[in-house]
């Protein structure tokens, strides 16, 4: 007895899987082409140029600080961090950010304790603007998948402009920025940067 099994084609679940394969690409793709988001340049001092994104910290070392840039959410979040021994307080009296339009931004003071950082961001967020809650982000390379150091967020910033001041930057506009800075009793220092912002 002769059996005949007949092959049966299924045209349309070829064609769903495909167009399943296809979404999964596109979603990929996507993923990882990201998002156009802001990015800015320290402009001074220039021996210290360099980009400012949103994908990783641009680092700058200006002893005894370290300074951490990014662009988040269309914001320029730094953090300054103390290496060192002792603390270090920010002089707000001493301090400002010069906006583009010129106007002159009073800094609050604080005071960074060994091994700790404080968060600047600019524009400031209006109060009501500011959403809560932990934040954490991964990131995916050939060599897996890591924790990066927690991503800035937008949420209550340590060092502060003077309360309900804030202000716009928009287009190429440059932000000037002056922190004045004393560890212990020793004569205070100064730090002083130029941000440019790219237009988007």
């Amino acid at each position: 007895m002769k059996l005949s099994i007949r092959r049966r084609k299924f045209p349309c679940a070829k064609r769903k899987i495909g167009l399943v394969f296809t979404g999964i690409s596109l979603t990929l793709l996507g993923v990882a082409g990201g998002c156009a988001s802001t990015t800015y340049d320290i402009v001074e001092p220039s021996q210290s140029a360099r980009r400012i994104a949103g994908d990783s910290d641009t680092v700058l070392e200006m002893k005894p600080l370290a300074y951490r840039f990014r662009s988040v959410e269309d914001h320029l979040v730094i953090r300054i961090s103390n290496p060192g021994q002792e603390e270090i307080a920010v002089l707000g009296p001493d301090s400002y950010v010069v906006d583009p339009e010129g106007q002159s931004h009073g800094v609050v003071s604080q005071t960074i304790r060994p091994g700790a950082f404080v968060k600047m961001i600019l524009p400031p967020l209006p109060p009501e603007q500011m959403p809560a809650g932990p934040y954490v982000s991964f990131e995916v390379s050939s060599g897996g998948v890591a924790m990066d150091n927690p991503m800035p967020r937008l949420d209550p910033q340590g060092l502060r402009n003077q309360a309900g001041d804030t202000w716009r930057w928009t287009g190429g506009g440059e932000v000037k920025l002056r922190l004045k800075y004393q560890a212990g009793n020793r004569e205070p220092f100064t730090h002083s940067f130029s941000i440019r912002r790219n237009k988007s």
